[in-house]
């Protein structure tokens, strides 16, 4: 298993505002390679103890080999799917429809016509 490299920056941005004046505004980043496909990441926090605590629970997962990577993570509608598989054969077909009709309001459109 290769070695889990990992680092907490602090970076600052600094820029004008409309009045001309100078702000900073400094974030916390963690940059690390996800361990399943080794491209970069760089999630950025308000605190320390923010990017701390992500570290901390990044570090644990991938000790694990429970990492996932949130880009690859499912998405609401295939996990209602896949929920809706196994309730096959566990439910009546009554309470499956029911289901099915509830999981289409919740994965499909927000507005009828879209």
């Amino acid at each position: 298993m290769k070695p889990f490299n990992h680092t907490i920056t602090r970076r600052t941005r600094r820029r004008r505002n409309a009045a001309g004046q100078e702000t900073s505004v400094a974030r916390w980043f963690v940059n690390y390679r996800c361990p399943d496909t080794g491209q970069r990441k760089l999630p950025s926090f308000a605190s320390r103890a923010e990017a701390e605590a992500f570290r901390t629970k990044l570090v644990g997962e991938v000790s694990l080999g429970i990492y996932v990577d949130p880009s690859r993570a499912p998405s609401v509608a295939e996990a209602v799917s896949h929920w809706l598989r196994a309730r096959e054969g566990e439910v009546k077909a009554s309470t499956l429809d029911g289901y099915r009709v509830v999981a289409k309001a919740i994965t499909g459109p927000l507005l009828e016509g879209t």
